[in-house]
């Protein structure tokens, strides 16, 4: 699609709402651990509900209240939002941006790469690092207040050369909503194989966050 089209506001909100519904019951007040193939440190990612709103690149004008992104993340969870209120944050990547939001919401099982520390490639954005699915991207930038980890905070299309420092995603881990343990193996959703399984021991030995991973409480990894 030409950068210079837009979709119909219907549309807009269609994408909207139905990935806020994904993100609620994917992602959201989760935490995802993404290791990669070299067997190095891996990466501890969170998502609270205030992060979705920046990931859709629009603005949301309302002369009647102040919609704060909590807000209008629980209006889109509840198929509430109004789409005559929108308008395009971006002149260039707002309607990129929305056609790979869906894609995104299932970062946990379909990521493939991530880029640690990325030089700036895309123009002006705060990542702190990358996580690729196919032709999207996740950048994370780390929050030092709340999560202590690193939460999302830009949708991009990959649209550019690859990075000479980008690492294979070998195994994801994801933590039940509000737990403190991880329990759920996102990636592969096969039976590991040898050499995966010593990789996975490998990656987690360099693991220095405060969650229990499954990997120390499983014959998962062993």
């Amino acid at each position: 699609m030409p950068r210079h089209e837009r979709l119909h506001p219907l549309e807009v909100k269609r994408i909207i709402e139905s990935s806020a519904r994904e993100f609620n019951r994917n992602l959201l007040n989760r935490h995802v651990l993404f290791g990669p193939t070299d067997g190095t440190k891996p990466f501890e990612t969170y998502y609270p509900d205030d992060c979705f709103f920046h990931l859709c690149g629009l603005r949301y004008k309302s002369a009647r209240q102040k919609v704060s992104a909590k807000k209008f993340f629980q209006l889109a969870v509840d198929g509430r939002i109004d789409a005559d209120l929108f308008a395009e944050k971006y002149s260039v990547y707002t309607v990129e941006k929305l056609l790979i939001l869906p894609s995104l919401m299932r970062i946990d099982t379909f990521a493939a790469k991530l880029s640690p520390f990325p030089l700036v490639r895309y123009g002006k954005t705060k990542a702190e690092i990358l996580v690729f699915n196919n032709s999207a991207v996740l950048g994370y930038r780390f929050d030092y207040s709340i999560a202590k980890a690193y939460i999302p905070c830009t949708a991009l299309k990959d649209q550019v050369p690859k990075m000479h420092d980008e690492k294979n995603i070998g195994f994801v881990l994801k933590s039940n909503s509000e737990d403190t343990k991880y329990s759920i193996l996102s990636k592969p959703k096969k039976t590991l194989s040898p050499d995966q399984k010593r990789n996975c021991r490998k990656t987690m030995s360099h693991y220095t966050g405060s969650f229990p991973p499954l990997a120390r409480g499983t014959a998962m990894f062993r």
